[in-house]
């Protein structure tokens, strides 16, 4: 099932431009917004029919029967020029759309009548613009096999392509210039032995850092290259069927003839081969991700699963549940992608040979499957090609950011073959956030945990504060404020520390950072004077005494001091660190401070007799009595008889004196208690 044919080409030129439907500008696809894959989703020939797709014009566009997904046609009879049969090279491989390399145009390879050796051309691709500027691939720019070309995938060069010709060299090319572009490691010489026998199943990691290929169409030499460093490798094995790249880089999986669709994974950084399987589960038609091949074990009794195989991992070949789209599948990988869970990279998947598989349990009979090795599984939409001839199977192919996937069809049998562009639905990207102010800016060094205001912009709900780097428990609050668990081991030591905010993919990014200060401690301490109450309280936060008399400071802080006296008392004064006046008191510390705040009480305390009564007569011995109450408190009250003391100061409740009255004369006298209450 994983033989290949490929034949030679030759070329013609011409230029033509169409308008096309406008598209929405480019944001980042959202495979989950499309519907789950089922296996009740068939070819709607009907519906498809009605859209009467081989009358449109390249450069139209229609909306999948089943998905809604918009699709755009690249080719026709007559664009770019006159032909009867468009198709493009593989499902995996070498990237066959390039990324937007002019604003938002973007290339695509093509290939005119490859059965009979038709010549491969580029058209650029405009969304809401069109189709425009073909070119035909001539002389040692284009390619000698199908499998000999692959556009960068390297955002930072996304105008180069690679080319190997029937000369054994690779070129870099320059698309906007139809240019060969040297440097950087290229251009190299390869050339096996035998007939035929130059750089083949040309592909390569995310940005552009590793290439593989294989020399000859049916060779036994597979080579490892890392242009940055020119470092050239190979492994050779008679029984070898073609290579597929680890996009991560470093490995290579070798499916291999004999064992039939067995692996032979080999560690170019080593040197080495790391493990091998039998082929029991096959690695063959597979979606190279980063880290993880994925395939269908067609192996297995009906229907068939999705399998996988980690290349770091030795023997982990692992069934990832079914039902698959059919047996016979192609599978696409190309799309790099950076998901915290690798598990969570997108391959599509594309049963071949017909317009669907025959019986009634398979996945989306017949139609693009996108998948995950985590369970996602969705249906992007159908191809409706029906055609038996290799040359012009769908091949359905990633794009290597995602946006769209390439497929070739037969438009349900309508006797020729184009190519089309299957646009993913877009998700919102997140923004970049951006940081204006921290609240507080700055902490003594050994101070408490504490909740940190991050105010800005562009904050989402799975924003996360970082402190130095690191993720600090977030709690979102608006889109312009944020706020976090700083611990107290952030702040342990003086210094300073490094605030940012990062927003998750689709879009995002790390924010600008902001400085927060972790100073020497400096401590306040306030002491209240006087006979009267009140409370002290400094800003910034610290000190409200009261409560709290005492506090740590960052060195330098400009503290300032605010006095409130309570009810029935007045603010006197300041004293110590520097302080003077009733206003506010600002301390700059430098070193430990004390200051003072005196309150005076303002009102004095009451105080009657209960008894005797007034005007009583009394004889002999007698208890005075007598009640004091003050705002601040009674510390004692001294009864006099005449103006002359009786007895000494009661000072605790109840207040009572006993009075001899045989020492005094017959008469009226005059018994005025005297109080004192506190601070008095």
């Amino acid at each position: 099932m994983s033989s290949r044919c490929r034949v030679l080409t030759l070329a013609l030129v011409a230029a033509l431009a169409v308008l096309m439907t406008p598209a929405p500008a480019a944001a980042d696809p959202g495979p989950t917004l499309l519907p789950v894959a089922t296996t009740t989703q068939v070819p709607l020939t009907a519906a498809y029919s009605a859209l009467n797709v081989p009358a449109l014009a390249a450069g139209s566009s229609y909306l999948d029967p089943t998905t809604g997904v918009k699709i755009y046609k690249l080719t026709s009879a007559t664009y770019p020029v006159s032909s009867p049969y468009w198709s493009h090279d593989y499902s995996e491989g070498g990237d066959e759309v390039s990324l937007p390399y002019n604003g938002n145009t973007r290339a695509v390879l093509v290939r005119q009548n490859s059965t009979s050796g038709g010549p491969w051309w580029l058209l650029d691709y405009t969304p809401g613009v069109g189709v425009s500027n073909p070119r035909q691939l001539t002389g040692t720019l284009s390619p000698w096999i199908d499998g000999a070309f692959a556009f960068s995938n390297n955002p930072a060069t996304p105008y180069y392509a690679y080319v190997s010709h029937s000369d054994g060299v690779i070129r870099r090319i320059d698309i906007r210039t139809m240019s060969e572009a040297p440097g950087g490691g290229w251009p190299i010489t390869d050339i096996g032995s035998g007939a035929y026998a130059w750089p083949t199943w040309l592909h390569q990691a995310e940005n552009d850092s590793f290439f593989t290929w294989m020399l000859g169409a049916a060779g036994d030499t597979v080579v490892g290259y890392e242009p940055s460093t020119g470092t050239r490798k190979t492994y050779t094995d008679a029984n070898l069927n073609e290579p597929r790249i680890d996009r991560a880089g470093r490995y290579v999986g070798v499916s291999m003839n004999t064992p039939q669709n067995g692996l032979v994974v080999w560690d170019w950084l080593t040197n080495s081969v790391v493990w091998t399987t039998t082929g029991v589960i096959p690695f063959a038609h597979n979606a190279s991700l980063r880290d993880r091949w994925v395939t269908v074990d067609w192996n297995l009794s009906f229907p068939d699963q999705f399998a996988m195989f980690t290349p770091n991992v030795p023997n982990s070949a692992v069934e990832l549940g079914g039902p698959a789209p059919g047996t016979t599948i192609h599978g696409s990988g190309n799309w790099i992608q950076h998901p915290t869970d690798l598990n969570d990279q997108w391959a599509v998947f594309l049963y071949y040979g017909g317009l669907q598989p025959t019986g009634s349990t398979w996945l989306a009979p017949g139609g693009m499957i996108l998948m995950t090795p985590n369970g996602q599984r969705r249906l992007l939409g159908h191809p409706y090609n029906t055609t038996t001839t290799y040359n012009y199977f769908s091949f359905a192919k990633f794009s290597s950011d995602g946006q769209y996937v390439l497929f070739t069809s037969d438009m349900n049998g309508s006797g020729r073959s184009d190519v089309f562009l299957a646009e993913l639905p877009q998700t919102a990207s997140n923004p970049v956030p951006v940081l204006s102010s921290l609240s507080p800016a700055t902490t003594a060094a050994g101070a408490a945990s504490f909740v940190l205001t991050v105010n800005g912009s562009g904050f989402v709900s799975a924003s996360s504060v970082q402190w130095n780097g690191a993720s600090r428990v977030t709690t979102f609050v608006s889109s312009a404020q944020l706020q976090a668990t700083i611990l107290a081991t952030d702040v342990a030591t003086p210094g300073t520390a490094q605030v940012t905010v990062v927003n998750p993919a689709p879009g995002g990014g790390t924010s600008n950072s902001l400085t927060f200060t972790i100073g020497s401690a400096v401590s306040l301490a306030v002491f209240k004077a006087g006979s009267g109450s009140g409370t002290v309280t400094s800003t910034p936060t610290g000190i409200t005494c009261g409560t709290s008399c005492s506090a740590t400071f960052v060195s330098g802080t400009a503290a300032t001091l605010a006095a409130t006296p309570t009810a029935g008392a007045a603010f006197a004064g300041w004293s110590g660190g520097g302080c003077s006046g009733t206003g506010t008191c600002t301390v700059t510390l430098t070193a430990a401070t004390t200051v003072s705040a005196t309150f005076n009480d303002t009102t004095p305390p009451t105080v009657s007799i209960t008894a005797p009564t007034a005007a009583a007569t009394v004889v002999g011995t007698v208890s005075v009595t007598a009640t004091a109450t003050d705002n601040v408190g009674v510390v004692g009250v001294q009864f006099k008889l005449d103006g002359v003391s009786l007895g000494a100061e009661v000072t605790a409740a109840p207040y009572a004196v006993s009075w001899d009255t045989t020492a005094a004369a017959n008469g009226a006298h005059t018994l005025p208690p005297g109080r004192r209450s506190r601070g008095r």
